[in-house]
C-alpha cells in the first residue's frame, strides 16, 4: 500500500478549524507521513475560507473544497454528511482515509497496516477500515434505517437487521464502528452515496452509522481495529483562537520553555510526615530547585512547616476540594494542576526515594504535558491490572477496550505535567465516578490515559520496591508503596530507606527525634521491634 494511494479528506467548519488548528502540529510531528498523502478539506463557506487556514501550508498537496447542505436540520448533519459526498466528487484514489479534527497524534510509529488493505480468500476488498465500537444511537435508529433499507432496491433484498432494544437504554447493542480513524474504500462510499434522499440528506444524521448499517445488512467485509493502539487519541478539545494555534497544543515540542520548574509532595494528616522527610532529604542530595509541599488540615501544618524550614521548601496549606468521601487523599492528586506554582511539575508520593538527577522528568513534561512511569513490567492486559480496569465498566463502558489495549500498567507515584494537559480536564471529574473502587485515582488514569496526550516513562522513574525485579543501576527514584518502607524483611531495597532515614535521624533533621514516628504506625512497629532486637537500641 502507497500512502499516494490514499487521499486524507478532512471537513472544516469554524468550530471544526480551530480543532484542526489544536491538533495539526501534533499529527505532523508524529504522523508525518500524512504529508505524502493528496488531502482534501472540505469547508463551509458560510463559516470560514481557505486563507483561514494558513497553519495547513505545510502540507503539499492538499486542495480547498466549498460544501453546502442547505435543507440539513443542523451544522452537525450537513459536515457529517460531507464525509459521503465528498469522497464521491473530488478522490482520485482508491482508498481515502477520514480523520476528524479532535483526534490527537500522541505517538510514532506504524500506523497504517498493508494486509488491511489486501483482498480475503474470495477476492474481496473490505469496504472500510476503523476503530470498533459496540452501539448506535439513538436505540430506534436501526428500525429506522430497517425501514428505510425495505425501500432501497439494492438493499431491499438483504434481511433486517432487527436488532433488540430496551426502552431501560438510550441506545442499541451491537458490532460497528465508529469513525474518528476511518479508510474508506472509494467505490463502496460512491455506491451507498447513490442511495442518499435526492437532496443529499441521509437516512440518519450520522455517516458512520449510514456506513456500518449499509455494510451489516449486505453482509460486506469490514475490518474493525483498535485505532488507539496506534498513538492516537481521540478527545474533544478545547478550541484555540485562529490567530495563534499552536501554542494550544499540548505536545507542540516547539512551545517556549516553561519559565518556572519545581517538585510538589502532598502532605495530609501525621501518618507521612517521616516519609515526607526522608524524600525530601534524599532529593536534595540531587535538586536544589524549588519545592512546595501541599499541607492539608491542622494536624499536618506544623509538621510541615518543620521539615520545609530544615531543607528549604515552601509550604502552601491546601484545601484539595475534593467531596469528604472515601479515597479522598488518593483523589487529591487529580487535583494539583489547580494549586501547582509551577509551569512544569514534578509530583512525587511521600514514600519515595530519589537516587539521581530528576532534571529529565521536567524536560518530559514539557514535551508531552502528561508523563507517568510504568510499575515494573506489569501490562494492562493482565489479570490483576484488567480486573482493576474492568470495575470501572458500570462507569465508563465505552473505554474500557482502549484500556485494556493500552499496554503498559501504570503508577501515580511519581507524575510530571504541565498545567495545560488535557488529562486533567477530566480526570477529577471522572475518578470521583468510582471513588469507592481500589486507588481511584491511579485506576482511572488507567482507563482514561490512551485517550489523552501522554507519554509513559521508563521505570527508572518509579521503581516499585517489591515488583521491580530490575537492577537499581540506572534507577532515579524508589517508590515504597504501600507502606513497605519499613517492613521487616522487605525483599527488594528496604534497607536502602532504613538508611536514608538513619542519617536523617543521626543529623537530626527538622528535629525528627522529638516527634518521630509521629503518625505512621508501621514505622512505630519497627522501631520497636528493632530496639528489642538490637541491644545497643535498647539501651539508648
Amino acid at each position: 500500500m502507497n500512502l499516494t494511494d490514499i487521499t486524507l479528506v478532512l471537513g472544516v467548519d469554524e468550530h471544526h478549524l480551530k480543532e484542526l488548528a489544536a491538533v495539526w502540529p501534533s499529527w505532523m510531528q508524529y504522523k508525518p507521513e500524512l504529508r505524502e498523502m493528496p488531502a482534501i478539506i472540505f469547508y463551509d463557506p458560510d463559516e470560514v475560507q481557505p486563507e483561514d487556514g494558513l497553519f495547513l501550508n505545510e502540507h503539499p498537496n492538499l486542495r480547498w473544497v466549498p460544501w453546502r447542505l442547505p435543507n440539513a436540520r443542523n451544522q452537525r448533519e450537513k459536515m457529517l454528511t460531507g464525509f459521503i459526498h465528498i469522497p464521491v466528487s473530488e478522490v482520485r484514489t482508491t482508498w481515502y482515509l477520514k480523520l476528524d479534527t479532535d483526534v490527537y497524534a500522541t505517538g510514532a510509529g506504524g500506523w497504517i497496516k498493508p494486509k488491511w488493505f489486501l483482498p480475503d480468500a474470495n477476492g474481496e476488498l473490505p469496504v472500510f477500515i476503523s476503530s470498533k465500537w459496540g452501539y448506535s444511537k439513538p436505540r430506534y435508529v436501526i428500525d429506522v434505517l430497517d425501514d428505510w433499507g425495505d425501500k432501497v432496491p439494492a438493499l431491499a433484498h438483504a434481511p433486517r437487521l432487527n436488532l433488540p432494544y430496551t426502552s431501560e437504554s438510550s441506545c442499541v447493542g451491537h458490532k460497528r464502528i465508529v469513525s474518528w480513524i476511518f479508510f474508506g474504500l472509494t467505490e463502496w462510499t460512491s455506491t451507498v452515496a447513490q442511495w442518499a434522499d435526492p437532496d443529499g440528506r441521509l437516512p440518519c444524521p450520522s455517516q458512520d452509522t449510514y456506513m456500518s448499517y449499509c455494510a451489516l445488512r449486505l453482509k460486506k467485509r469490514t475490518v474493525r481495529e483498535r485505532m488507539a493502539k496506534y498513538q492516537w487519541s481521540h478527545k474533544r478539545v478545547p478550541v484555540p483562537s485562529l490567530e495563534k494555534p499552536k501554542t494550544t497544543l499540548a505536545v507542540n515540542p516547539s512551545r517556549p520553555t516553561p519559565a518556572k520548574r519545581g517538585v510538589i509532595y502532598y502532605h495530609t494528616g501525621t501518618g507521612c510526615a517521616v516519609r515526607l522527610l526522608v524524600s525530601l532529604y534524599s532529593l536534595r542530595r540531587h535538586y536544589d530547585g524549588p519545592v512546595t509541599i501541599l499541607s492539608e488540615g491542622e494536624e499536618s501544618h506544623p509538621l510541615c512547616k518543620k521539615i520545609g524550614a530544615a531543607l528549604n521548601a515552601e509550604i502552601l496549606e491546601w484545601d484539595c476540594e475534593v467531596p469528604s468521601g472515601k479515597n479522598r487523599v488518593f483523589l487529591a492528586k487529580t487535583r494539583y494542576h489547580t494549586i501547582t506554582p509551577y509551569d512544569a511539575t514534578v509530583a512525587l508520593d511521600t514514600d519515595t526515594l530519589i537516587l539521581g538527577g530528576i532534571d529529565e522528568l521536567f524536560e518530559q513534561a514539557e514535551q508531552a504535558t502528561f508523563c507517568v512511569a510504568q510499575i515494573a513490567d506489569w501490562k494492562t492486559q493482565g489479570p490483576k491490572i484488567t480486573s482493576r480496569i474492568k470495575a470501572w465498566e458500570t462507569f465508563m463502558p465505552e473505554w474500557m477496550e482502549g484500556a485494556i489495549d493500552f499496554g503498559p500498567a501504570i503508577n501515580c507515584g511519581v507524575v510530571a505535567f504541565t498545567k495545560d494537559a488535557l488529562l486533567y480536564q477530566d480526570w477529577h471529574r471522572l475518578a470521583l465516578l468510582g471513588r469507592e473502587t481500589f486507588i481511584p485515582d491511579e485506576v482511572c488514569c488507567q482507563v482514561i490515559l490512551h485517550r489523552y496526550p501522554h507519554r509513559i516513562l521508563s521505570g527508572i522513574w518509579n521503581h516499585s520496591c517489591i515488583h521491580d525485579h530490575r537492577p537499581l543501576d540506572a534507577t532515579r527514584i524508589i517508590h515504597y508503596h504501600g507502606r513497605k518502607h519499613c517492613r521487616i524483611g522487605l525483599p527488594h531495597h528496604g534497607a536502602k530507606w532504613m538508611a536514608a532515614f538513619d542519617e536523617v535521624c543521626s543529623k537530626n533533621i527538622a528535629g525528627i527525634n522529638e516527634w518521630l514516628p509521629a503518625g505512621d504506625r508501621m514505622l512505630r512497629r519497627f522501631l520497636k521491634n528493632r530496639a528489642f532486637l538490637t541491644p545497643h537500641a535498647r539501651s539508648e
